[in-house]
C-alpha cells in the first residue's frame, strides 16, 4: 500500500492533498490543480497496514496551460529531478569562480551574494528561467561592480519555494 501527499511547499508543511491506502503508485487527484504553479508530490509505503517507510525525495511538477519552453524533440530524461545548489567552484577564488544549479521546472530564480553580516553584495540572477541546469560566474565585485574585500561569502539561490546557500571565499 502507498501513501501519497500532494503540497505547494518543498517542505510539505501544509498538504493540500493526502491519501492512504493506494494499492498502486498512480493518484488523480479529485481537484484540478491551478496552472503556472509548482506543486511538489512525495510517496511513502506501509506493510500489513503498519508501520510506514520514510517518505521518498519530494518530486516537483509544474501545471503550465501551454506548452513548456523545451522544444518537442528535447530530451527530457536530462532534465533534473529537483532542485539543487552546487558548490561554487573554484572555492577559495580569486578572481572569479562558478556556480552552478538545478531547476526542475520554470520558475522565478533569484541568487544573492551576501558578506558575513548578512548585507546583500550582489544580485547574481533575478528573473524566470527554465528548466534545467544553468551555471553564474561572479568575478568578486559589488552591485557597484566594486571589488569585494578578501573574505567569507554567502551565496543564496531562491526558485520558486525552494531555498539554499552556501559558504565561499574570496581571496587576494
Amino acid at each position: 500500500m502507498y501513501h501519497f501527499q500532494l503540497s505547494r511547499y518543498y517542505d510539505f508543511r501544509s498538504p493540500i492533498c493526502e491519501y492512504n491506502g493506494l494499492k498502486v503508485p498512480e493518484y488523480t487527484s479529485p481537484n484540478e490543480l491551478s496552472h503556472d504553479l509548482v506543486y511538489y508530490w512525495r510517496f511513502r509505503t506501509t506493510y500489513d497496514g503498519q508501520d510506514y517507510s520514510e517518505f521518498s525525495h519530494a518530486f516537483a511538477v509544474y501545471i503550465s496551460p501551454k506548452p513548456t519552453d523545451i522544444g518537442d524533440t528535447g530530451d527530457m530524461s536530462t532534465l533534473p529531478g529537483s532542485f539543487s545548489l552546487s558548490q561554487n567552484y573554484p572555492n577559495p577564488f580569486n578572481p572569479r569562480t562558478f556556480i552552478k544549479y538545478r531547476i526542475p521546472v520554470r520558475a522565478d530564480v533569484e541568487l544573492l551574494v551576501y558578506n558575513l553580516l548578512g548585507q546583500k553584495i550582489n544580485t547574481l540572477v533575478n528573473e524566470t528561467k527554465s528548466a534545467g541546469t544553468h551555471s553564474v560566474d561572479w568575478d568578486g565585485t559589488d552591485e557597484s561592480g566594486q571589488t569585494v574585500a578578501a573574505g567569507v561569502y554567502f551565496y543564496q539561490l531562491t526558485a520558486g519555494d525552494y531555498s539554499e546557500a552556501r559558504k565561499m571565499v574570496f581571496l587576494k
